[in-house]
């Protein structure tokens, strides 16, 4: 047996000034901003290895305790510059100051068993438990495990003495991933704001926050199969998956008359399926040089299957703007929505009283990537294609990278209503 432990650390910080000169546009402002961000992780690990003839064991066992911390401050000049061209905070009649301080915790044990059987057959098991400090006490504990197996075909006596054969393997596995969210949306807290003759001020967020959260649960299923032959010149590798992601925390929009503009619940039920595909050869191999050329495709097809009671879609990016990316039950993750012209029946765009073209009053499915320049319905990820050519000669190694996507829509509208 051996034990070992550990302490991982990372830190980093920025800052940045934004400005906008006098006389421009917009009201003249700078604005500086600082963010600051350390995570040290303490982790103890205990592993063992142990064989009996033609069986295998390898198993280890541990913890580790995650701290997490980020501090931001951003202030902003209030009413304009005084002097043209001087960025100072002290240039101004008044500055916004905001300061917020993130702490995280997780605390986690885990472990895993390999057994293995005459290098032929291989099954593991692991078990993650993590305690959230930004869960409720009573759901701030959850575990995930994962079971896989593997079977090296190339090994059984009819095929191991194969010249041409160098791997057969299939394999098979199931895992749960869950996941928390981040600190302090359980219970509502006032906002600091700019004071007013002299007096301090404070506000309720704009989100509203939620003290029944639970973690988010991802279940996937993988097989695959691996295949070398030729001295390893050739190779194929064949992945097939579908995972479930269930009780996502998403921050969906309320009406403002509920006095928020958001709040957090526990949503959504999003199903991804997909086949990765890589064939790997060597075309050319001597004692100088080689030539390597890999090529990979690969397909994820999604679906949100639900989202919450009384909710069909809701935006992903920001509401407001022009071009919105939104989550629609019954279709793929990741729509774009926009706004259209308005249309007579002969299809000529409406205009209104102040002579501008009218627009819909609600978004529609976007026509940028339709063929036919009506509206569209498709999802943003796309088929995708990588090729790699590499040479290694004595003195070095060269390479090429290629990468190719492709976008497919839903559907097409056949014309504009």
């Amino acid at each position: 047996m051996q034990l070992s432990s550990k302490v991982n650390a990372d830190l980093y910080g920025y800052d940045y000034q934004d400005r906008i000169a006098v006389y421009s546009r917009s009201q003249s402002n700078y604005i500086e901003y600082n963010n600051k961000f350390s995570e040290f992780n303490y982790e103890f690990l205990a592993n063992a290895n142990k064989r009996w003839n033609d069986l295998s064991l390898t198993a280890y066992a541990g913890g580790n305790i995650m701290n997490q911390k980020r501090t931001i401050s951003n202030a902003t000049t209030q009413g304009g510059l005084i002097i043209p061209l001087y960025y100072n905070l002290k240039n101004a009649n008044s500055v916004l100051n905001e300061s917020n301080r993130y702490q995280k915790s997780i605390y986690s044990l885990f472990g895993s068993v390999s057994l293995g059987y005459k290098n032929l057959l291989f099954l593991d098991g692991t078990l993650r438990n993590d305690w959230s400090s930004t869960l409720p006490l009573d759901k701030n504990s959850f575990a995930y495990p994962s079971v896989s197996s593997s079977f090296i075909v190339s090994e059984l006596n009819g095929l191991k003495s194969a010249s041409w054969l160098d791997l057969l393997k299939v394999r098979l596995s199931w895992a749960q991933v869950g996941n928390d969210t981040d600190p302090y949306q359980l219970q509502q807290v006032y906002e600091a704001v700019q004071s007013f003759n002299g007096n301090p001020g404070y506000k309720l967020p704009a989100v509203l926050a939620n003290s029944r959260l639970k973690p988010e649960i991802t279940s996937s299923l993988e097989a695959g199969v691996s295949f070398r032959i030729l001295k390893n010149r050739l190779g194929l590798d064949v992945t097939a998956y579908t995972n479930d992601s269930r009780n996502q925390i998403i921050n969906i929009p309320t009406s403002t008359a509920f006095g928020y503009d958001s709040k957090f619940i526990n949503a959504g039920k999003i199903n991804n399926k997909g086949l990765e595909v890589t064939l790997t050869g060597v075309p050319v191999s001597t004692k100088d040089f080689n030539w390597d050329v890999s090529l990979n495709w690969s397909a994820n097809r999604n679906k949100v299957v639900q989202l919450t009671e009384g909710v069909t879609s809701f935006p992903i990016n920001d509401a407001n703007s022009l071009i919105a990316l939104v989550a629609v039950e019954g279709e793929s993750f990741g729509q774009l929505r926009g706004y259209d012209f308005v249309y007579d029946a002969e299809g000529n765009k409406v205009i209104g009283s102040n002579g501008a073209y009218l627009r819909t009053e609600q978004m529609r499915p976007s026509a940028a990537y339709c063929p036919t320049g009506n509206s569209v319905s498709g999802s943003i990820l796309p088929t995708s294609g990588l090729m790699q050519v590499s040479d290694r000669r004595a003195r070095g190694r060269q390479s090429v990278l290629a990468d190719l996507q492709r976008r497919h829509p839903d559907r097409c509208a056949e014309t504009h209503s």
